[in-house]
């Protein structure tokens, strides 16, 4: 095999995930209990979404979180979406208990209440997406729902959980002020 060639590494590749991968009726078991799945790319996230389903959502105003449900081996799972800077989901294997406390109470976790908190989790797992637009729209209403969730971040925060410049997060704050 060309190793240079992306294509014929890719090929060997799904042959060899197909020789070695078992027959699994879901996706869960190769999961690991926190697991960043991109979105797109190798068809990870088909595989995993073609059993999990959503069974609860929180408020409107948090659109990047929902509880999952494997319809096949019955694994709840916490799941943060982040489709503006990084493209991933973000999973996490839930307690029975805790999936309860979410359905029945409206008990989530305070890890990802914040768009702040999603972004932070990310910076750390994941890496963020480059843009062509400078001002691409996903972050002006990044630094929008940021500064909403905490007026006072400063620059230098923002710029960390983005991934790009001060100078960046400067320009597109100017831009959003004009």
């Amino acid at each position: 095999m060309n190793y240079a060639d992306r294509n014929q590494v890719e090929d060997m590749r799904e042959q060899l995930e197909a020789q070695l991968r078992p027959a699994l009726t879901c996706e869960c078991p190769a999961v690991a209990d926190e697991d960043v799945i991109p979105m797109g790319g190798n068809g990870r996230d088909g595989r995993f979404f073609a059993s999990v389903n959503e069974s609860t959502k929180p408020a409107e105003d948090l659109w990047w979180l929902w509880l999952g449900r494997c319809q096949t081996c019955r694994t709840d799972w916490l799941i943060a979406q982040e489709e503006r800077i990084y493209d991933d989901f973000f999973v996490v294997r839930v307690t029975p208990e805790t999936a309860d406390a979410i359905r029945n109470v409206a008990h989530w976790p305070q890890r990802w209440l914040t768009y702040e908190g999603v972004l932070r989790t990310w910076r750390t797992l994941s890496r963020p997406c480059r843009f062509l637009d400078y001002m691409a729209p996903s972050l002006l209403w990044t630094v929008e729902d940021i500064r909403r969730g905490r007026p006072d971040i400063t620059v230098a925060e923002m710029a960390d959980l983005l991934g790009i410049e001060e100078s960046h997060v400067k320009d597109i704050l100017k831009y959003q002020c004009s």
